[in-house]
């Protein structure tokens, strides 16, 4: 009989720990339904649960609220050069400095990666979401010690406010995380309030996104050409191909509109190995036709960093049938020093090829010259900002010709960009530089007015 109780006592005692470990299963599995697991914040669900409490709350005692979004600037910069665990340590100490930001009343979430956001439950006026803001991004500058290594980094916030921004928990957080990207696509570090003129740009901006992937195939991008002159017979020795976009309903849309969106979604490479293949082609048959000329091809950072860049040059030369030595590639000053030895490396390359290759929009970056003489590259284009202002300002007179004099010393051809008055022409004659472009000779050409243009060249 003794034996018999003792057994069941066995039995409701394993009954009683496997109650146990379904409780605990059952509140882990709520704890991973809710929270980050790496610095236990509420996650993205429960956040919005919580807003919408909040919401009830301020709509019933008629309060103001605040959401307010945080994207930490550069953050992959983190993981690629130090690795996920010592990013994953940051995160944790952001999430702790965020926290050391606000009441206790209020709430800190991560919605995803380097993201947070915060619920500011009661505020009397727009001011104090303000405040938080301000500690927010004080709180980010402050440097991060991790094994040893100091790690600067910043925020970019996003604010809105309940009910003039939103009056529900979705339009919130997504007004506020709009509000965020603004900051950060301009200048970081900073916060912004959310704006229903911010929510039509970023509606347009989709919009363009969506018609710029299609923009290819349906053939609205065009290649216009503008005319290079020598500056001392004035005659045309080569053009720069530009790319256009005339869409069937907007007309032409600015490159500054596009080419941005274009380099941030990646379309950049195909568009740019188009532009690159139709020029090269319409190239050819116009040196067939008048003659020996030079087309400069613009490179984005993106597609210079291309681990096939170079097949791709070789194939729209030989597709083409263009000789390379009438192509020269243009590369940004930015995109030139970003990587310095790599560049040299690649340039090279083209070299070899027999393509020559500039540095396009010369003195609005940071050159280091120790590395500017050992580029291989064949020509320096002054940036425009320097030449149309030189009639009025004597130092852009003379940083010009510093560049043009220090060309030279490099045996370096020299363009000059942004020309428009007779005044700009006279003073580039007189300073001795080789090239020019602008729109006092001509503006951006489509191919049909551009074949006029060296019809007329020719003849002359």
């Amino acid at each position: 009989m003794t034996d018999e109780i003792k057994t069941k006592e066995e039995l409701i005692a394993e009954v009683q720990q496997l109650r146990f470990k379904v409780f605990e299963m059952e509140k882990h599995l709520e704890y991973l339904s809710h929270f980050d697991t790496l610095t236990d914040l509420p996650n993205r669900a429960l956040f919005i649960d919580r807003v919408e409490q909040y919401v009830t709350s301020a709509r019933r005692y008629g309060f103001i609220m605040a959401v307010i979004f945080l994207g930490v600037d550069r953050f992959k910069m983190i993981n690629q050069s130090f690795g996920h665990d010592l990013g994953d340590i940051v995160l944790k100490e952001i999430s702790s400095r965020l926290a050391a930001c606000v009441r206790d009343s209020d709430t800190v979430g991560r919605m995803s990666g380097d993201e947070f956001a915060l619920i500011l439950s009661k505020i009397a006026k727009e001011e104090d979401a303000v405040i938080v803001a301000n500690k927010i991004i004080s709180s980010m500058r402050k440097a991060f010690i991790v094994d040893g290594r100091e790690i600067s980094l910043s925020a970019s916030v996003g604010i809105t406010l309940y009910p003039s921004d939103g009056k529900d928990a979705d339009t919130l957080t997504r007004n506020a995380s709009t509000a965020m990207r603004r900051v950060k696509e301009t200048t970081g570090d900073n916060y912004n309030f959310f704006t229903s003129m911010m929510n039509d740009m970023v509606s347009k901006r989709l919009t363009l996104e969506s018609s710029l992937r299609k923009a290819l195939e349906r053939d609205e991008m065009h290649v216009f050409y503008q005319p290079q002159f020598d500056v001392s017979s004035q005659r045309v020795i080569g053009m720069e191909a530009l790319i256009r976009w005339i869409h069937p309903e907007h007309g032409m849309i600015s490159p500054l509109n596009f080419i941005p969106l274009a380099e941030e979604t990646g379309l950049i490479v195909p568009i740019g190995e188009w532009v690159l293949r139709t020029a090269c082609s319409q190239t050819k048959a116009w040196i067939d036709e008048y003659g020996p000329m030079r087309v400069g091809v613009n490179l984005s950072m993106r597609q210079f960093k291309e681990k096939n860049m170079i097949d791709t040059v070789s194939r729209a030369l030989i597709d083409s049938g263009l000789d390379s030595k009438y192509l020269e590639l243009e590369l940004t000053e930015s995109t030139a020093m970003h990587d310095a030895d790599g560049t040299i490396a690649v340039i090279n390359e083209l070299k070899n090829l027999g393509i020559t290759v500039s540095i396009d929009d010369f003195g609005t970056g940071y050159s280091s010259l120790s590395y500017l003489k050992n580029l291989p590259i064949s020509t320096l284009k002054i940036d425009q900002s320097f030449i149309k202002s030189m009639t009025e300002n004597k130092n852009d007179t003379a940083i010009v010709k510093a560049i043009i004099n220090m060309a030279h010393s490099l045996t370096l051809n020299v363009i000059a960009e942004g020309v428009e008055t007779e005044q700009h022409l006279n003073i580039l004659g007189d300073l001795k530089c080789d090239e020019v472009q602008g729109y006092f000779f001509s503006k951006p050409l489509p191919v049909a007015e551009f074949e006029k243009l060296l019809k007329m060249s020719k003849k002359g």
